[in-house]
């Protein structure tokens, strides 16, 4: 096989590894601390009513973005109220993509290692 027979090759095998190496089961604990965090964050914003974090289902996912860094996606999604039996924390391995939650959704990134807040927005992506 000459070279480029060979690159095309190894890149149509490599390239679902890779995709699939961006994520990973974030860990219980460091879920449980961003998701202490978060509790902590002002959701008022963007004329949105105080809420209480009791009200959401927390889902919370690990990835490795393009610069290496280990980070911990949020998606909060708001429910009936904390009885809401899909209320409370979940670690999933793809966050769910609303694009226009308005005050419903609230997405949050934070570097896993040192649980720095990269971002907060309402509204989904």
């Amino acid at each position: 096989m000459n070279k480029i027979t060979v690159l095309l090759f190894s890149c149509f095998f490599a390239a679902p590894a890779l995709a699939q190496a961006e994520f990973w089961d974030a860990d219980p604990a460091i879920v449980q601390k961003v998701d202490a965090e978060v509790a902590k964050l002002n959701f008022t914003g963007f004329s949105c009513p105080p809420m209480k974090i009791e009200e959401f289902a927390r889902n919370y996912g690990g990835f490795t973005d393009k610069n290496g860094r280990r980070m911990i996606e949020g998606q909060l999604v708001r429910l009936n109220g904390p009885s809401d039996p899909n209320a409370g924390v979940h670690i999933v391995q793809h966050p769910i993509s609303i694009a226009d939650g308005g005050c419903s959704v609230a997405n949050v990134w934070f570097e896993a290692d040192s649980l720095k807040l990269i971002q907060a927005v309402w509204g989904g992506r």
